[in-house]
């Protein structure tokens, strides 16, 4: 009876060499979030909606607050012009830097804050649907509108944790329909619009003819990533040079283009 060759010893075994995946690591945060957003509502069914809807906006604050710089702060809270007394809806995202100026109160995870503080603000909704999507897009109105009157133009997004269609060209008629809505009843509309493992929107102002450009991509669960990175851009950062490596990997999603209109008078 032939013997079988001895095994090499597993020092000398060759092992299969691992490859960088970068794009994979970025998607994975968003099958990450829609993951540990599911939780509350698996353990506790249809008992305080309130609780769930906390629980999201804090899982948002978290994954931005440990990827931007340590100069920016992230909590919740208000924005507050001094003078005027007036005072934004609250917001379930704040982005600030008090650095650029200092804050009215910061105590708990709670700011408020004046304009000249304010880098952005994001507003998060469970689902994107026609009511939600609307009523965000008026939040942001009046809390960007309290900003421009304090002397600052701010990055804002509107957030989703899911949609109401089933496909991403259905969610992208309905994000479209309501950046129209919002643009001629005079509202200042969103720098994005992110939907988790959804599309992706970036709205930017357009000189001729004058309006505003609204871009919607089908990011493949990227859309984590491209709120990442819009936001990052709109951070003031001295000696900037060059474009983040994220931004750079991201280039590839902006091919699958499902909406590209300009939104004008």
């Amino acid at each position: 009876m032939q013997k079988k060759p001895a095994s090499a010893p597993q020092s000398q075994k060759v092992r299969k060499k691992l490859k960088p995946e970068p794009l994979d690591c970025i998607r994975s945060w968003s099958a990450e979030m829609h993951s540990r957003a599911a939780r509350v509502r698996q353990l506790i069914g249809d008992k305080h909606w309130l609780l769930d809807g906390f629980h999201k906006e804090s899982l948002l604050r978290e994954f931005l607050a440990t990827r931007l710089p340590n100069s920016v702060e992230v909590s919740r809270g208000f924005v507050a012009v001094g003078k005027s007394g007036v005072v934004s809806p609250e917001v379930d995202v704040l982005i600030s830097n008090p650095m650029t100026s200092l804050l009215w109160f910061s105590e708990g995870g709670l700011q408020i804050v004046p304009p000249s503080a304010v880098i952005g603000h994001i507003h998060v909704k469970t689902t994107l649907k026609v009511v939600e999507i609307n009523d965000t897009f008026r939040t942001i109105d009046q809390t960007s509108k309290i900003c421009e009157d304090g002397g600052a133009n701010v990055w804002s997004c509107a957030f989703f944790f899911a949609s109401s269609k089933s496909n991403p060209h259905e969610t992208a008629a309905l994000i479209l329909q309501a950046a129209r809505k919002a643009y001629l009843a005079n509202q200042i509309l969103p720098s994005c619009i992110c939907c988790l493992e959804g599309p992706f929107a970036i709205i930017k102002p357009q000189e001729v003819p004058h309006g505003f450009r609204i871009l919607i991509f089908d990011t493949e669960n990227l859309s984590p990533a491209a709120l990442l990175v819009d936001l990052f851009g709109s951070i003031p950062r001295q000696f900037l040079t060059h474009r983040s490596e994220m931004e750079f990997l991201l280039e590839s999603a902006a091919e699958n283009v499902i909406v590209d209109e300009i939104l004008s008078r």
